[in-house]
C-alpha cells in the first residue's frame, strides 16, 4: 500500500500553567504605516555596533551552535515585506525602523503553558514543549524580554509588542541552539541545558542549567559571550543575587546554586565574576554544606535589599545572608519553624505593602501560598547594622495556587492573577480592609482549565436557532478528580470569538432593534426601538446608560442616521420624519407622514420611503435640502423625485448607494427579486431585474450593505430565512447582472448587519456571527459567556479604543440590554459545567440528547448530563442492581429493533475486586427524572474493561484477557449466554469496530484483529502485531477501496476487482507517537509505516467528522479524519489529503519559508519561528504537514472548504 498523507492542526492547547509573569510590553507607536508593514527588529537592536560580528561568530567563541541558517534568518528579519510578498528597499526599511521607535511600555501578564504562551488574552503556539522561561528585565525599566527554552534545545529571546489595534505580536530577537546535533546524540539527557533559566536583575546575563552538572552563562551586554561552569551533582535551584553596591560595581555578578553532592548533602555554591571580563577564570567560592537533616527547599528566593537568599521548605523558612555564605559562620542566618506550612509558589513584591515593618529602608517582602490556600507575608529586614530579622505572618486564606502574580492598583490594593492548583486561571483584588486585614475580593474566572481529561466524545451539532455553530460536530469532555483538587466537570470545546459581559445588563424587554448614531462629547447615542415606541439613550464614559426623555416618541423607528458633521441627524419612524441636532433638541423639524412607513434608506441627501396604506405599497423618493433646515418649510426641505416603479411589488429591502458618481436604488421584494434603479434626468428609472431563486436557499432580501466599490460594486445582502449573499453587480446601460461570490446560511430567521469598520461585519440571526472579509467569506460565531444560549435581536458596533484587543458591542437580547467586549481574534472557547462526582467515562444517547457518565463513587455510580438544559441529572437505580463495592468501568449504547419497534438500552461493564459483570439497563426519562431498570446481568471471572456492539446488535465485551460474545435470541426472546471468543496473554483494554472487523487493543501486546460473520455468528482471527507494543485507547481503522486486476490497478470497470487496502492507526504511549500500518502486515519495521507523527501528548484517538457546516458534502465526502486528545487537555486533528495536495502544500510552505520569517505579525495559532528549524519538517514526522500555517496563506484560508479546487 502506498504511503498516506495528512494535515495536522492543533485544535485546543493545554492550559496547564507553568508560570505567570508580570511583563512590560513595548507599545508600538506608528505613523502612516499599514498593518504588516513593520519589519522585524533584528538582533542589531539588542547588540550594538560591531558586536553583531561577534554574534555571527558565536561558534568560534564559545562552541555554541549558531548555524548559518539562523544567520540568514536574522539578516532576513531586517527586511520588511509588502502585502504581496516583495521586499522593501533599504530606504523604505530605514524609514519604517525610524517610525517604529517606541519607548513607551505597557504592563501586561504572560501565562506560560505547556506548548504555548498567553499574552493578555492571545495565545501563541510553539512547535515544541516549553521547558522553562523567565523575564529579562530591561536595564532602563521599560520594555522587557521573554526568555524561552524549548524542548528542542532552542533558546529564544522574544520581544512582545502591542499594536495600535490592540493585538500583541511576538518579535524574535535572538535564537540560540543550546547543543550541537552531534553532542545531542551522545550526551546524557540530564545534562542537556534548558531545564532552569535565570536572568540577572539588570537584564545583562542569562544563566541556563541542566538537571545535573552544567551551567551556561550568556552575557548580552556590552558584548555577547558565553561561559560554561560545571557543578557536581543534581542542580536543584539557582538564582542571581543582588550585588552589594551596584552603583559602584555595575558589572559585578553573583550567582547562587543549590545542589546535592555525592553524599546527598544539600550544598550552596556561590559564583562571582565581572560581566565585562567574563572568562573561564570566574570565582567559585567554597561550597556551603547545609545540615544533613535540612529539608529539601521547594524554592530559593533572592532578597534584593537585605542581600541574601530565602530557602523555603516544608515547615521551615531560612534566610542566609551573603556574608554568611562566604564566611560560613552562620552569623546572618535566621530560621523560622512553622507547624503548618507547605509552600507551593511565591511572588516577590517590588513595592512594600502595609505592615509594621513597611517603613524600614532595608526590607524585602515575599508573598507565599501554601498547600491549604494560606497566603503568608514573609519579611526579611535589618534591625540594626549587624542584626537581621525574619518574620512570617498569615495574610489571608484563599485557594491553593500553582502560580500567581500581583500588580499594584491602589496604595492598599493589588490585582491578583492566579492559577488554581489543577484548576482554572482567575483574577481578583487583594484589598486591605478597615481592620488592617487583607482579603481577596471580586474574584472571577478568566480561563477555564481542561485537566485532567479522562474521556471525550464527538456528537452531532444541534440545529436549533440558538445552538447553531459553524462545525458539524461538537467536542465534549469529562474530567477532574477531587483528590487532585480539580472539581469534576464536563466541558465543551469549540472555536469561535469570545465575548464578555462587562457591565451590569439593563432590563429592556421587547426591544426589537438598536440604532447607532455615534459619539457626541465623548458620549455614545443610540435608539432602542420597541414595537410601539422609541427611546434615545446616552452611554457615557463611565458606562452608565441615561435615558433622554425629551426624545422619546410613540412610534417604531425605521431609520436613524447622522447627516453632516455638526451633530445633525435624521430620524424616520412609522409616522413621521424628524431632522434635528443633538446640541439643540428643541429646534428639530418634524414632518408627519400620511401613510405608515415600513422601510427607509438615506444616502447623499436622498431619502427613499416604502409605505403601506389599504394593503397597497408605495415607494417615495425625496431630495433633502438640509442647509439651514431650521429656517425652511417642509416643502423646501423635502422635494419629491419621480420614480418609475414596477406594478404590484412589495419591497422587503431598500438601499441607496453611489457608484461612479451616480446614485442608484436597489429594491428587494418579497417575490425574491432585486430591482435596480438609477437617477437619470431628475427621475429614478429602472435598469433591470435580477431574480434570486437560483441562489440556493436564499429567500426574501432583508438588509444590504455595500462592501466594495470597484468597476462592479460588491454587496453583502441578507435574507429573511437566515442566509447572506456576497455578490457583485455588473451594471450596463439598460441591464444588470448578478454574480454570486458566496452564499452562506447561518440561521433560520432574518439576518441584521452591523458594520464594525474596515471589512468586518457583525451578523445577527438570534446569535451573533462576525464576518471578516479580509480573511474569509465565512463567518465565525461569537460566544457570550453564559451557561445557556439566549436569543439576540439586534447588535450595534461601538467605536473601538486604540491599543485594545477587543471591540465593544451593544446587544439587545430577549430580556436585557448587554454591553459586550468582543475579542478581535478567534480562539478555542471552553464552556464548563460542574459534576457532582469524579467521572470515568461517558457515552452519548442521542434519543435523550444526553451524556451518560459513570463514576467510581459508590454514592452515585451513574448520572446523566442533558445537553438541552445543560444540567446534571442523577439516575435512580434500584439498590439491588449493584453490589456494595461494585463500580462501573465501561459503558455503551445498545440499539435493537424487534417487531417494527426500536429499543435503546444501556450496557454497563463493572468491576468488583478481581471480578466483574455486564448489566443491560433500560433507561427512561420523565421530565427531569431519570430511572434505570435492570434487564439482564452476567457475571465474569475478571473485570470488564471494554464493551461494544456489532452491526447486527450483537454484544462483544472483554473480561481481563478474554473476549466474550452474546446476541439476542429471537426464538427464546432473550439474550444468549455469553460465549468465549478469544483468550490472549495481556488484558484487552479497548475494543473498536468497523463493520464486521474488531480491533482489540491490549495492555502490552499491541493489537489483535478479529473478523465477525453475522450469518453464522462466528469469529475468525486476523493478523496481529508481532511486536510487544504499549498502546493506549482505540485503534482506528480507515477503509481504502482500490480496483485491482491480478494485483495491478486498472481503469477497466469490466475486469476490475475492488479490494480493501485498509489501514490501522495506533497510539504508542511510551514514545508519544502515532503510526499508520496496513491491516495485513505487522509494523515491526519502519518500512511498513504509512504515516508517522510525534506529539507532545499521549494520544487517545477517535474518528471524527469535524467539518464546517458549509462544507460541500459532494466534495471528498469520504475524506478520513481523526482526533488525538491528551490527558492535559490538548487536542490535534488530522485529515487525510491526496498526494498531489500534500506535495503542493509542502512546496508552497517551503517557498514561503523566507517570507514567513520576515513577516512581523503572528496569528493566533501560528508560530513563524518553527520554519527556522534545521529542517522544514521534523525527521520524526513522516508524511505530515503542519496545517496551522495554512491559516496564514491566502489560498488556504478556507482550505478545508475549497481544497477540491486546488
Amino acid at each position: 500500500m502506498a504511503p498516506t498523507y495528512w494535515i495536522r492542526r492543533r485544535l485546543h492547547s493545554s492550559m496547564v500553567v507553568n508560570h505567570i509573569f508580570s511583563f512590560n510590553a513595548t507599545k508600538v507607536i506608528t505613523q502612516n504605516l499599514e498593518k504588516n508593514a513593520f519589519c522585524f527588529t533584528s538582533t542589531r537592536q539588542l547588540f550594538g555596533g560591531g558586536e553583531w560580528e561577534d554574534v555571527r561568530h558565536f561558534r568560534e567563541l564559545d562552541s555554541m551552535p549558531f548555524d548559518e541558517n539562523d544567520e540568514e534568518m536574522l539578516l532576513q528579519m531586517t527586511e520588511g515585506i509588502d502585502h504581496v510578498g516583495g521586499g522593501y528597499s533599504s530606504e523604505q526599511t530605514k524609514a519604517s525602523q525610524s517610525e517604529y521607535n517606541s519607548t513607551e511600555s505597557v504592563q501586561t501578564t504572560i501565562i506560560i503553558n505547556y506548548t504555548s504562551i498567553m499574552v493578555g488574552t492571545q495565545i501563541f503556539q510553539f512547535p515544541s514543549p516549553i521547558l522553562n522561561s523567565n523575564i529579562l528585565r530591561s536595564p532602563d525599566n521599560r520594555s522587557d524580554l521573554l526568555v524561552i527554552c524549548l524542548k528542542n534545545l532552542q533558546l529564544l529571546l522574544v520581544k512582545v509588542l502591542l499594536q495600535s489595534n490592540g493585538k500583541f505580536e511576538l518579535n524574535i530577537l535572538t535564537r540560540i541552539y543550546l547543543e550541537e546535533p552531534e553532542v545531542l546524540q551522545n550526551s546524557n539527557r540530564l545534562e542537556l541545558l534548558g531545564h532552569h533559566v535565570a536572568c540577572s536583575s539588570d537584564g545583562k546575563v542569562i544563566a541556563i542549567t541542566g538537571m545535573i552538572n552544567k551551567v551556561r552563562f550568556l552575557n548580552l551586554y556590552p558584548s555577547p559571550r558565553t561561559i560554561n561552569c560545571f557543578i557536581e551533582g543534581p542542580i536543584l535551584h539557582q538564582c542571581f543575587l543582588e550585588p552589594f553596591a551596584p552603583e559602584y560595581l555595575p558589572t559585578h555578578v553573583m550567582y547562587l546554586i543549590l545542589s546535592q553532592n555525592v553524599d546527598k548533602i544539600l550544598t550552596i555554591s556561590l559564583l562571582e565574576f565581572d560581566q565585562l571580563r567574563l572568562t573561564d577564570n570566574f570565582t567559585l567560592h567554597r561550597p556551603l554544606l547545609l545540615p544533613r537533616e535540612f529539608p529539601l527547599p521547594k524554592f530559593v528566593i533572592p532578597m534584593k535589599r537585605t542581600h541574601g537568599v530565602l530557602l523555603c521548605a516544608e515547615g521551615l523558612l531560612c534566610f542566609k545572608g551573603i556574608n554568611s555564605i562566604l564566611s560560613q559562620t552562620g552569623l546572618d542566618d535566621v530560621t523560622i519553624y512553622l507547624a503548618v506550612f507547605n509552600p507551593i509558589c511565591y511572588f516577590v513584591l517590588d513595592r512594600p505593602i502595609a505592615s509594621k515593618n513597611s517603613q524600614n529602608k532595608f526590607l524585602d517582602q515575599v508573598i507565599i501560598n501554601d498547600a491549604i490556600g494560606n497566603l503568608w507575608l514573609v519579611e526579611s529586614y535589618r534591625h540594626d547594622k549587624l542584626t537581621w530579622n525574619l518574620e512570617c505572618d498569615k495574610v489571608c486564606t484563599f485557594f491553593p495556587m500553582s502560580s500567581f502574580v500581583l500588580q499594584p492598583r491602589k496604595p492598599s490594593s493589588f490585582k491578583i492573577l492566579y492559577a488554581k492548583d489543577f484548576g482554572d486561571i482567575s483574577e481578583g483584588l487583594l484589598d486591605l480592609d478597615s481592620n488592617n486585614k487583607y482579603s481577596i475580593t471580586k474574584s472571577k474566572t478568566k480561563i477555564l482549565n481542561t485537566i485532567p481529561l479522562l474521556d471525550y466524545q464527538l456528537v452531532p451539532s444541534p440545529n436549533g436557532i440558538l445552538q447553531r455553530t459553524s462545525s458539524s460536530q461538537q467536542l465534549w469532555c469529562v474530567g477532574g478528580t477531587t483528590s487532585m483538587k480539580s472539581h469534576p466537570a464536563i466541558w465543551n470545546i469549540h472555536r469561535g470569538i469570545s465575548a464578555r459581559i462587562v457591565n451590569p445588563s439593563l432590563p429592556f424587554k421587547y426591544a426589537n432593534r438598536l440604532y447607532y448614531y455615534g459619539t457626541v462629547d465623548d458620549a455614545i447615542y443610540f435608539i432602542i426601538s420597541f414595537p410601539r415606541h422609541s427611546q434615545l439613550h446616552c452611554l457615557n464614559v463611565t458606562s452608565a446608560v441615561t435615558l433622554i426623555e425629551d426624545f422619546t416618541v410613540d412610534s417604531k423607528t425605521i431609520l436613524f442616521e447622522s447627516i453632516g458633521s455638526d451633530c445633525d441627524y435624521i430620524l424616520v419612524t412609522e409616522n413621521f420624519v424628524r431632522i434635528g441636532n443633538f446640541l439643540d433638541l428643541d429646534s428639530s423639524l418634524q414632518v408627519e407622514l400620511p401613510e405608515k412607513t415600513l422601510l427607509a434608506s438615506f444616502k447623499g441627501g436622498y431619502l427613499v420611503l416604502s409605505s403601506s396604506i389599504k394593503s397597497e405599497t408605495n415607494l417615495m423618493i425625496y431630495k433633502l435640502n438640509l442647509k439651514d433646515f431650521r429656517f425652511k418649510s417642509t416643502e423646501e426641505i423635502l422635494k419629491p423625485i419621480p420614480l418609475n416603479t414596477l406594478q404590484d411589488i412589495e419591497p422587503s429591502l431598500l438601499k441607496l448607494f453611489f457608484h461612479l458618481n451616480e446614485i442608484f436604488l436597489l429594491v428587494g421584494t418579497f417575490d425574491n427579486v432585486l430591482c435596480l434603479y438609477k437617477l437619470k434626468n431628475g427621475c429614478f428609472q429602472i435598469i433591470g431585474i435580477v431574480p434570486l431563486d437560483s441562489v440556493n436557499g436564499f429567500r426574501v432580501p432583508h438588509e444590504c450593505m455595500k462592501i466594495h466599490d470597484k468597476d462592479e460594486p460588491e454587496f453583502l445582502i441578507t435574507s429573511q430565512n437566515g442566509h447572506y449573499l456576497i455578490c457583485s453587480l455588473h451594471i450596463a446601460v439598460s441591464s444588470v447582472t448578478l454574480k454570486v461570490l458566496r452564499s452562506v446560511q447561518i440561521g433560520d430567521t432574518y439576518v441584521q448587519i452591523s458594520h464594525a469598520g474596515s471589512s468586518s461585519y457583525y451578523l445577527t440571526c438570534r446569535v451573533i456571527w462576525k464576518l471578516n472579509l479580509s480573511q474569509s467569506m465565512y463567518p465565525e460565531k461569537v460566544f457570550i459567556g453564559d451557561k445557556m444560549d439566549k436569543g439576540i435581536y439586534s447588535t450595534i458596533s461601538l467605536a473601538k479604543n486604540e491599543y485594545k484587543a477587543w471591540e465593544n458591542l451593544l446587544v439587545a437580547r430577549n430580556d436585557r440590554l448587554l454591553f459586550l467586549e468582543v475579542d478581535t481574534f478567534s480562539s478555542s472557547i471552553v464552556s464548563k459545567f460542574k459534576l457532582c462526582n469524579p467521572p470515568l467515562k461517558m457515552a452519548y444517547m442521542e434519543h435523550m440528547s444526553s451524556f451518560v457518565i459513570i463514576s467510581a463513587e459508590l454514592t452515585q455510580r451513574i448520572s446523566v448530563f442533558n445537553l438541552k438544559s445543560r444540567r446534571e441529572l442523577p439516575m435512580i437505580i434500584p439498590s439491588e442492581v449493584f453490589e456494595a463495592e461494585e463500580t462501573p468501568s465501561c459503558l455503551c449504547q445498545w440499539e435493537f429493533e424487534r417487531e417494527f419497534r426500536k429499543y435503546v438500552h444501556l450496557i454497563v461493564g463493572t468491576k468488583n475486586g478481581t471480578h466483574g459483570s455486564i448489566k443491560l439497563l433500560a433507561v427512561s426519562q420523565s421530565n427531569e427524572l431519570i430511572t434505570a431498570t435492570e434487564i439482564y446481568s452476567w457475571d465474569a471471572p475478571s473485570q470488564i474493561l471494554s464493551v461494544v456492539t456489532l452491526n447486527d446488535c450483537s454484544i462483544l465485551f472483554s473480561s481481563g484477557k478474554t473476549l466474550y460474545f452474546t446476541y439476542y435470541d429471537e426464538s427464546k426472546r432473550k439474550l444468549a449466554t455469553p460465549t468465549l471468543v478469544y483468550s490472549g496473554t495481556s488484558d484487552i483494554i479497548t475494543l473498536s469496530t468497523n463493520d464486521n472487523m474488531i480491533i482489540a487493543t491490549t495492555f502490552s501486546s499491541s493489537f489483535k484483529i478479529l473478523y465477525y460473520s453475522p450469518t453464522n455468528r462466528s469469529f475468525t482471527q486476523g493478523p496481529c502485531d508481532k511486536m510487544s507494543q504499549n498502546l493506549i485507547g482505540k485503534c482506528l481503522y480507515f477503509q481504502n477501496l482500490r480496483p485491482h486486476i491480478n494485483g495491478t490497478t486498472t481503469a477497466s470497470n469490466s475486469e476490475q476487482v475492488i479490494a480493501d487496502e485498509g489501514s490501522i492507526i495506533v497510539s504508542d504511549k511510551i514514545n508519544c507517537k502515532l503510526f499508520e500500518v496496513m491491516k495485513t502486515t505487522s509494523w515491526d519495521t519502519t518500512d511498513n509505516v504509512l504515516f508517522e507523527d510525534c506529539l507532545p501528548i499521549v494520544s487517545r484517538l477517535s474518528q471524527s467528522s469535524l467539518r464546517s457546516m458549509w462544507y460541500e458534502k459532494s466534495q471528498e465526502q469520504n475524506s478520513d479524519q481523526f482526533l488525538a486528545g491528551g490527558v492535559n487537555g490538548e487536542f490535534y486533528i488530522y485529515e487525510r489529503v491526496k498526494k498531489t495536495h500534500f506535495n503542493y502544500l509542502r512546496s508552497h510552505l517551503g517557498n514561503c519559508k523566507r517570507l514567513l520569517l520576515e513577516k512581523y505579525s503572528t496569528a493566533l495559532i501560528d508560530c513563524p519561528f518553527e520554519f527556522s528549524l534545521p529542517a522544514l519538517f521534523d525527521t520524526k514526522e513522516r508524511n505530515v504537514v503542519d496545517g496551522d500555517f495554512l491559516d496564514r496563506q491566502d489560498p488556504f484560508v478556507d482550505y478545508l472548504l475549497s481544497r477540491h479546487t486546488l
